[in-house]
C-alpha cells in the first residue's frame, strides 16, 4: 500500500506488528532530520504592526506595556467607574448594612417585583419616563390604538375603519329597533 502497510487480510497480531513497524520508521525519519530545519533552538521572530522584524529584547520590553494597556481596555469603561463609586460610597458609609439603612430601603422599595400583592394598593406609582402619547382627538379604530405623539393629525386610512364602524352601528341599531318593535305592545 502507499502508506507502507502490507495489503490483504490481517490477523490482530500481524496488524499490530505492521503498525509498530510503521510508527518506528516514522520516528526514525523524524529524528534523522536536521533540528535547524525544523526550527528547534531558533530565536522567536517578533514583528511590529507593519510586519517588519523587531529585536527580541525590544519586543519583550514593549510587550509588557502593551499587555497592561490591553488589560485596561479589556475591562471596559463603565464598570471600573461604577466600582470606584461603590468603593467610595463604602468608604464613606461603611460596608455593613443595618435594618434602618435609608438608602438601601429606598433602593429596594423602588424595585417592582412580579407577583407582589401590595403593588395594586400603591398610590403613586412612578410612570415610565419618556412615554409620550397623542393628547388630542383621533379617529377611532378597531383595536383602540392611539397614534404616536408625532402624528400630524392627517387621517391616511383607506376608509375601511369608518365603514366597519358604520356597519357595526347599523347592526346594533337594527337589533335595537327589532327589540323595540317586538316589545312595543307589552
Amino acid at each position: 500500500m502507499s502508506s507502507g502497510a502490507t495489503a490483504g487480510l490481517h490477523s490482530r497480531e500481524s496488524l499490530k506488528v505492521d503498525m509498530d513497524r510503521m510508527r518506528h520508521e516514522r520516528q526514525e525519519k523524524f529524528n534523522s532530520v536536521n533540528p535547524a530545519t525544523l526550527g528547534r533552538g531558533a530565536d522567536t521572530v517578533v514583528r511590529d504592526k507593519t510586519g517588519r522584524r523587531k529585536a527580541a529584547a525590544v519586543a519583550v520590553l514593549e510587550g509588557n506595556n502593551s499587555d497592561e494597556e490591553n488589560m485596561e481596555w479589556g475591562k471596559g469603561y463603565v464598570d471600573p467607574k461604577r466600582k470606584a463609586l461603590e468603593d467610595a460610597a463604602a468608604d464613606i458609609g461603611g460596608v455593613a448594612r443595618y435594618v434602618d439603612d435609608a438608602v438601601l430601603n429606598k433602593r429596594q422599595r423602588a424595585v417592582d417585583r412580579w407577583g407582589d400583592p401590595m403593588l395594586q394598593f400603591q398610590k403613586s406609582r412612578p410612570r415610565a419616563k419618556g412615554v409620550k402619547k397623542w393628547k388630542k382627538d383621533y379617529p377611532s379604530n378597531r383595536f383602540n390604538l392611539s397614534p404616536g405623539y408625532r402624528w400630524d393629525g392627517v387621517d391616511r386610512s383607506n376608509g375601511y375603519e369608518k365603514k366597519w364602524y358604520l356597519q357595526k352601528n347599523e347592526a346594533h341599531d337594527l337589533a335595537h329597533q327589532a327589540h323595540m318593535w317586538s316589545t312595543e305592545d307589552m
